[in-house]
């Protein structure tokens, strides 16, 4: 067969106002854009399918007739490479080495834009047309600008990458050279590789469903729509397909002439295949008059290509299509000429058998509209998966990055149990540490001491015999404000009336008074009241004892009254008396005034008693005040002022109080109490500088004291420290949380959230009871309402209650769909086990994948069994990188599953351990050319042959 040169479409490529241009050989002008598509793949939006279908139903209006637009899905088969200049440490490489050279399916589109010049046998530049196309060509990218989608023009040298690409269908590869063409009846060989087109409407039937939409639904347990050409994706056998849709913008006026005159000469002869016709050309006329469509020709066709046999590519695309109601042409013999025609900007030059008259409606629907997820730009990334197994970065605070999702970066996370809640937080936490994040964690099940102890943090377990404790009370006097105050209350309070208390306003107003002399009288010791505070006094009790009356029982009266009786008398002895017996009376008269403690002015007038009673008062208040000293701040120094002043208050205010009731409440806190090391004990201050703290307290859970007052403990642990460090902070409470989430806790939870957003800081709640976010108050309006950012693990468990969950966490139609597809998909192939899990942040949510890698697993697991086999490695190698490497290295050589290469670890190291000794398997393993893969085998078929 004689060879013959492949001449390309083009006669130039040049570059006019910022715009490279390229000419094909019939003197037409295209541009080429490098665009994303609008839909996010498994966004489980439609609405946004009808959006991408409005976008370029206005293109089309915005180019008009004279244009040809050429839209082009490269789809090609890549290796995972990870990221460069990223932050990492040893578990950071060996996630990303876990997905490193993994193949995914990458996906580019380009629009080729092309002006077709008016045929005729002379070429004649119109200046005026090429400036409309230029200006058309800016109103396109605004579109796609105003859509929030990237859209930039291709330079000189791009366009010229991108062809010598598409000649050669070499999209994955950093290399591109061309290669020769071989024609075969059914398909082209470029090079190596098999190519061949695939037209997705046989023109001689133009088989296409009745009714078209956007997309299509695919049943998932519930309905999901998808694109029309969603399988795409998962075409086998193929590393590199191009889906070429052409879009060609005749002459209107002069497309619906022809249109009619078809309809008249159908017309004209009446029988049921005309009458058919009429009615398909009334339909389409009546879709122009009241739609505003447009007339336009339309071609579709599929490339593929690998170095493997494409029949069964080709028959999967061929079944695909045909289950959306579409026939592909059995005429595709012209391979080169659908491979040329498919060039960017030659597309003008298709025959009239390869294309076909429709609305611009229905060829729009036939456009391919979805595009992947991919990394987020944001100087705080956090890696998940998306949906097809592929590490990408998300700012997970929702406000870091370069869009704004959320105005704080507090979280509440939901799973049932086993839906992978550790797993999800012990992954993000290990980034987090990596990004300069001090981490306090509340944890109440050990979910957390595989990570804590890897990156040396401080893992603090409650215990009777060493509870944590701290000091509260103990402060400067610039760090006493309102925020400490209402802390230490909601402390106290907690103790007194527990979690779930009714707590009076008088009861409130009073410990408020306490707290504050509390500290008054440590920072500045009462040594009496100044003259303006006496003053200040008087006025008030007068006040008072104006307005209540003198407050004098009916004894005193009577006392009162039997005095100035015998004052009275003595006075007129004084007026009749004459010497010594005056002066005697005169004497008396003191001696009776001073014993009982009146003046005449005070026994004769009511204004002078009341006076006398206000100094009374302020003297022995002040005597009484006198006495009472804060020598240090603790809490046993706290019960013993508080026992002292809150008498005075209630005298003073005259309400009642019951005071044995409260200090029998707060008496084990006290010295010599059950708990008197719990706020006694000054707290490790050098955890203040500690970047990552787990407190476990799972052995006080069930206590209904103890557990929301450590919980409040911590919380100010976690307040102290983000005000003292610049650094972001993140604290996570576990199961935890449900201690304080009571009435009398709301506040302060409150003022937390409203709070870490002002000092970098991030608080998580983490639960997985649906009656905990259900039957709470508290949860709705202190935590979800102050929380922008919802994560949701498998959520089928709540499925029939879902309505409920919805309202509260504010989830539209189309989050909940996204939800019920976590962990639905087919999406599990050459995957380690992993979970998914939907992330929200403010309006914006997507379903994520979990997927860690074996050396985080067995840092993370809380398995028993599994820590030992580690333990057991870490015995020989004695450090935990090299152990860990070494692990799991011989897990993947002896082909085994996880759980019984773990038995089979700690079996054999047992017996060695039993009857002879660890060091015996170090020689051992040093001796052997084989390792300790080989060795444990071995060594464990024979202590099983013995055992038998």
């Amino acid at each position: 067969m004689a060879k013959k040169k492949f001449i390309p479409p083009y006669i130039g490529l040049e570059t006019i106002e910022d715009v490279a241009v390229l000419y094909n050989r019939q003197g037409d002008y295209s541009i080429i854009l490098k665009c994303e598509n609008p839909v996010l793949q498994y966004s489980a939006d439609m609405d946004s399918y009808y959006d991408f279908h409005t976008l370029f139903g206005n293109i089309i209006k915005v180019l008009g007739s004279g244009y040809t637009v050429q839209k082009q899905d490269v789809l090609c088969k890549r290796q995972y490479e990870p990221p460069r200049n990223i932050k990492s440490d040893f578990l950071s490489q060996r996630y990303f080495d876990h997905f490193r050279g993994r193949t995914y399916t990458d996906i580019s589109t380009y629009l080729v834009i092309t002006g077709q010049l008016e045929k005729s046998k002379f070429f004649a530049y119109d200046n005026k047309k090429f400036e409309t196309f230029l200006r058309n060509v800016e109103k396109v990218i605004s579109l796609f600008k105003g859509k929030g989608l990237n859209a930039r023009l291709l330079t000189e040298n791009e366009i010229e990458i991108y062809l010598k690409r598409f000649f050669s269908i070499n999209f994955n590869r950093k290399s591109v050279g061309l290669e020769n063409i071989k024609v075969l009846p059914e398909q082209l060989k470029i090079g190596q590789r098999n190519v061949q087109s695939i037209s997705l409407v046989d023109i001689d039937e133009v088989d296409f469903p009745t009714v078209i939409k956007p997309y299509k639904e695919v049943n998932i347990g519930l309905k999901f729509p998808v694109d029309l050409l969603a399988f795409l994706h998962e075409t086998p056998q193929v590393d590199t397909l191009i889906y070429n849709q052409v879009i060609i913008i005749p002459d209107q006026r002069s497309e619906n002439n022809k249109l009619e005159q078809k309809r008249k000469r159908h017309s004209s002869m009446p029988d049921p295949a005309n009458r058919l016709c009429v009615e398909d050309i009334d339909r389409v006329q009546v879709d122009i008059a009241r739609e505003g469509q447009m007339l336009v020709y339309a071609h579709y066709n599929i490339i593929i290509a690998s170095k493997d046999d494409l029949s069964k590519a080709a028959n999967f695309i061929e079944s695909s299509l045909f289950d959306s109601g579409i026939t592909i042409s059995k005429q595709c013999f012209n391979q080169l000429e659908l491979f040329e025609l498919a060039l960017p900007g030659n597309a003008v030059n298709l025959k009239e058998y390869d294309k076909f008259l429709t609305t611009s409606d229905a060829a729009i629907c036939m456009l391919f509209k979805e595009r992947l997820q991919v990394t987020e730009e944001s100087p705080f990334l956090t890696y998940f998966t998306d949906r097809q197994g592929l590490p990408i970065g998300i700012d997970i605070s929702g406000k870091e990055g370069d869009k704004k999702y959320t105005n704080n970066s507090n979280f509440f996370v939901l799973g049932p149990s086993g839906s992978g809640k550790s797993f999800y937080v012990n992954s993000k936490v290990r980034q987090w540490v990596l990004e300069n994040t001090d981490i306090v964690l509340v944890d109440t099940g050990h979910s957390y001491s595989g990570m804590c102890e890897y990156y040396k943090g401080k893992y603090i377990t409650y215990s009777k015999e060493k509870p944590i404790s701290m000091n509260p009370f103990r402060i400067t006097e610039n760090e006493f404000n309102v925020e400490k105050r209402n802390f230490l209350k909601s402390l106290i309070f907690l103790i007194w009336k527990g979690a779930n208390g009714n707590i009076l306003k008088e009861e409130e107003q009073i410990m408020d008074i306490v707290i504050d002399k509390y500290y008054s009288f440590y920072f500045n010791p009462f040594q009496g009241y100044t003259e303006q505070e006496k003053q200040d006094m008087r006025d008030a009790l007068y006040l008072d004892y104006k307005a209540n009356g003198e407050d004098e029982t009916e004894r005193e009266r009577e006392e009162r009254q039997v005095i100035k009786e015998k004052v009275d008398k003595l006075e007129m002895l004084v007026e009749r008396g004459v010497g010594g017996e005056s002066v005697n009376a005169e004497r008396a008269i003191q001696n009776i005034l001073v014993e009982k403690g009146y003046t005449k002015e005070q026994l004769y007038s009511e204004e002078e008693r009341i006076l006398m009673k206000i100094e009374k008062r302020i003297m022995k208040k002040e005597e009484a005040l006198k006495q009472i000293t804060v020598s240090s701040l603790s809490f046993n120094t706290f019960y013993e002022f508080s026992q002292q002043i809150i008498p005075i208050i209630c005298r003073e205010n005259k309400i009642p109080f019951n005071m044995d009731n409260y200090k029998f409440l707060l008496k084990p806190f006290y010295k010599g109490g059950a708990m008197d090391k719990t706020l006694n004990e000054d707290f490790d201050s050098s955890l203040f500088e500690e970047p990552f703290i787990v407190f476990e307290i799972d052995a006080i859970k069930d206590d209904t004291v103890l557990f929301p007052i450590v919980t409040l403990i911590i919380m100010d642990v976690f307040i102290q420290k983000m005000r003292l460090k610049k650094n972001r902070k993140a604290l996570i409470i576990e199961e935890a949380w449900k201690a304080i989430a009571s009435p009398m806790m709301a506040s302060y939870i409150l003022y937390l959230y409203k709070t870490v957003r002002k000092f970098w800081g991030m608080a998580m709640v983490v639960t997985q009871e649906l009656e905990d976010i259900i039957s709470n108050p508290i949860v709705k309006n202190s935590i979800i309402n102050n929380s922008d950012i919802i994560c949701l693990l498998d959520q089928t468990k709540f499925k029939d209650k879902y309505t409920e969950i919805a309202n509260l966490l504010s989830l539209n139609e189309v989050q909940q769909r996204q939800i019920f597809t976590i962990n639905q998909l087919n999406n599990k192939e050459n995957r380690n086990r992993f979970k998914e899990v939907f992330i929200k942040r403010g309006s914006h949510g997507n379903v994520y994948g979990v997927e860690v890698s074996l050396h985080e697993y067995f840092t993370f697991t809380t398995e028993r069994i599994e820590k030992d086999a580690v333990n057991c490695y870490l015995d020989v190698y004695n450090d935990f990188q090299t152990a860990l490497d070494f692990f799991i290295e011989d897990l993947h050589e002896s082909k085994m599953k996880n759980n019984k290469w773990v038995i089979m670890v700690n079996k054999v190291f047992a017996w060695y351990q039993n009857n002879s000794s660890i060091e015996q398997i170090r020689i051992a393993t040093n001796d052997g050319e084989n390792g300790l893969c080989q060795f444990l085998m071995t060594n464990y078929r024979n202590i099983i042959e013995d055992e038998t």
